[in-house]
């Protein structure tokens, strides 16, 4: 079980991020195309990604979680993805169970229908398009426990 911080609510467009030097979230942008999250959005507090921020989850839930709400969660997986900052892995999560049981089937990358995993994967490939020179390359996902390792490796 970890903590994680919820950023960005599930089916919004309005791209919020946690402003280390004034703790709190801050406006980012409002993304410039159609697109909205398709899932709750957050990080790993007290780890430090290969991009110079926190690690990023991706929170498997039907419901939407408001941005800065503290959640505990199970990790699933990763998707190992890179953007114009470097590495930015994406760690695939659910909430626990003792708050919402609705994912409990799921205990790895595997248990995920492919159609979900269709759907993050689409998202992640498109929610920079029109938005300047930023863009997202997918490489692989991952299992469970190389996403553990990920995080082992990169926590403070």
């Amino acid at each position: 079980m970890f903590e994680a911080i919820i950023e960005i609510s599930k089916n919004s467009n309005i791209k919020y991020e946690f402003d280390k030097e004034k703790n709190c979230i801050i406006l980012d942008r409002v993304l410039p195309n159609s697109n909205t999250f398709p899932y709750n959005y957050g990080f790993i507090p007290n780890t430090l990604a290969p991009d110079g921020d926190p690690i990023d989850i991706i929170l498997l839930s039907s419901h939407q979680i408001i941005p800065g709400c503290h959640v505990y969660i199970d990790i699933v997986g990763g998707i190992e993805t890179h953007d114009e900052n470097g590495r930015d892995d994406k760690i695939l999560c659910k909430l626990v169970s003792k708050c919402d049981k609705e994912y409990d089937h799921i205990k790895d990358i595997d248990d995920i229908p492919k159609s979900k995993m269709n759907q993050i994967i689409y998202f992640l490939e498109h929610y920079k398009d029109n938005d300047g020179d930023k863009f997202i390359k997918i490489n692989s996902t991952y299992s469970k426990n190389e996403a553990l390792e990920f995080i082992k490796k990169y926590s403070n």
